[in-house]
């Protein structure tokens, strides 16, 4: 099937063989499993292949069960699929804890390793559990790595929950350069969040007042969305509404009615009042939310 030129021919075949393996034996898909891992790109093959193995083993052989699907659980990390890959290797871990614990601790830091790459909070709450100094720390440098690969990304929510849950939960377990390493992470990816905020509550704001209804709704409902996010933002547009030279009563309006959504503890505000009045409410409001 792989020397057929064709795309489409191949993909055909390979359907075929696939039916052909759900009724093969252990053994031959074991030979295969092998030949197929020389392979680059029949990747997505063996992983087929690995979960139709998987499915033929009887159940009073878990040990059996759980070597197969450790391999999987490798392959569709390789793959670049860490969420099913975290779901394998749990299932593993799981199984040799009982049976096999020194073979378990290699298989937790690939877990976790999977979960780190799923971006799956439940990675930091296993590390916190673990009390194995070796574990703790291959899984800590993985965790790095990933800071740093979500920094690259300029992924910046992605790395504010990682490195948020990180600190809170780790730090007893840091020397003082851990901690540290953490804490730089997250302020940075904090303040790069903050300003994507600002930016994107300023694009939307204008469009509140706008003719286009839907428009006018589906900025509203992103902000509402934003939920405490957008309310430091808000703030700040409704200061530049109070302070403009030009008219802005219909922004000035629009967003105090989401801030009487978003953050109801902000009172005090009357559109009425005079502007230097309006003006001082706004400054307190930044005050209070310690900007």
């Amino acid at each position: 099937a792989q020397v057929e030129p064709d795309s489409t021919v191949r993909q055909e075949a390979w359907a075929v063989v696939m039916d052909l393996l759900a009724k093969s034996d252990v053994k031959k898909l074991a030979v295969l499993a092998d030949q197929l891992a020389q392979r680059e790109d029949a990747r997505e093959h063996l992983i087929k292949l690995l979960k139709i193995w998987v499915g033929k083993i009887p159940a009073d052989k878990p040990n059996q069960r759980a070597t197969v699907r450790l391999r999987l659980g490798t392959v569709l990390l390789t793959a670049g699929r860490p969420a099913e890959a975290a779901g394998e290797l749990a299932a593993v871990h799981a199984r040799l804890a009982q049976t096999d614990p020194a073979r378990a601790g290699d298989v937790w830091i690939k877990w976790v390793r999977a979960l780190l790459a799923a971006d799956d909070g439940s990675a930091v709450a296993r590390m916190a559990e673990n009390k194995n100094d070796r574990q703790f720390a291959a899984v800590f440098g993985a965790l790095t790595a990933r800071l740093a690969a979500l920094k690259a990304q300029k992924d910046w929510d992605a790395l504010v929950r990682l490195a948020g849950a990180a600190t809170g939960r780790l730090n007893d377990r840091l020397d003082e350069a851990g901690k540290r390493q953490l804490a730089e992470a997250l302020a940075h990816a904090r303040g790069q969040q903050q300003s994507a905020d600002r930016q994107r509550v300023a694009t939307l704001v204008p469009r509140l007042t706008g003719t286009d209804e839907p428009a006018r709704s589906a900025a509203q409902g992103e902000l509402l969305v934003m939920k405490s996010r957008a309310v430091e933002p808000l703030v700040r547009e409704l200061q530049k509404a109070v302070q403009s030279k030009t008219s802005a009563a219909g922004a000035e309006a629009a967003i105090v009615k989401l801030l009487g959504k978003l953050a109801p503890e902000l009172t005090g505000y009357d559109p009425t009042a005079a502007r230097g009045v309006r003006v001082a409410t706004v400054a307190g409001w930044l005050k209070k939310l310690g900007s």
